[in-house]
């Protein structure tokens, strides 16, 4: 639930002629100029295993499957920060919280993106039923406004809903992101993502997650799995294409709390670092 805006400029003092400065400013440019509000930060597990929307955690249900809300617990709260591909002066950050109440999950969320006087926000709210113990639908609600100056601001609503079917140790889900193709003021369409995932769990300490998503920009594919070495420890790989990405990634349990962090590089943006926390009360 991180998002970027398509036609945007880096600020003059990053031109430079110098090696180096050219190389930050050529990552800029391929940064800045991704897809209007496409979601660049998944927080929990998916930040590591780079698929998840099929797989039942409660952060996956932000920017990817609305149904997977319904896998919260009791109460949970959550956050995370990273500065993209360690480019200066851009960051991103979020909040967000759950709750479940037997067969209805709740979930509200806000993260930004910006850097200079740049921001783009995305206030959401989402809401899940489990229709039948196997089944779960949810839908979403963002806000997603964009601030180029102290004195403007747009807005627009973007729709999202999903669903959700699970039985033994094999999930499957589904949703639509932006089905109703929201627009900019300057008239620029902020196009539909459909997704499908696969997840299992053979193993009570072992996950793999597949995923496929496909919009007007085309096709993407990724994979990852999660092993848990103890009760307290566990560790996440995941690749994505296109491009060929890879990330790494560790939880760690204390309690309530949990601590995630997620490496992960693109081929012409380089790397990034993005550290999570959560509390969680079942």
């Amino acid at each position: 639930f991180f998002f970027f805006l398509m036609i945007r400029r880096p600020p003059r003092s990053t031109l430079s002629s110098s090696s180096a400065a050219s190389d930050v400013y050529k990552r800029q440019l391929l940064l800045l100029l991704v897809a209007a509000f496409e979601p660049m930060l998944p927080l929990g597990p998916a930040a590591a295993m780079n698929a998840g929307t099929a797989h039942p955690h409660w952060q996956n249900a932000f920017g990817r499957n609305p149904a997977l809300a319904a896998s919260s617990p009791w109460l949970a709260l959550g956050g995370g920060y990273w500065r993209p591909y360690g480019l200066e002066g851009v960051d991103q950050a979020g909040l967000s919280a759950a709750a479940g109440f037997e067969r209805w999950a709740a979930m509200l969320g806000i993260s930004q993106f910006g850097f200079d006087r740049y921001r783009e926000r995305d206030f959401a709210v989402l809401g899940a039923f489990r229709a039948f113990p196997t089944v779960a639908v949810g839908a979403a609600a963002h806000l997603l406004t964009v601030t180029t100056s102290p004195v403007r601001t747009e807005a627009v609503v973007a729709l999202d809903a999903g669903a959700a079917w699970s039985v033994g140790f094999l999930h499957l889900g589904v949703a639509a992101n932006r089905f109703n193709l929201p627009r900019l003021a300057n008239g620029d369409l902020l196009p539909a993502t459909v997704r499908a995932g696969l997840s299992a769990e053979p193993l009570e300490d072992f996950a793999v997650a597949l995923d496929a998503a496909w919009s007007e920009y085309g096709g993407e594919t990724s994979a990852g799995f999660e092993l848990g070495l103890l009760p307290q420890l566990k560790l996440r790989f995941g690749v994505g294409y296109p491009p060929l990405e890879y990330a790494a990634g560790l939880g760690v349990v204390a309690g309530p709390v949990e601590v995630d962090y997620a490496f992960r590089y693109h081929p012409q943006l380089r790397d990034s670092h993005i550290l999570g926390l959560r509390f969680s009360w079942w």
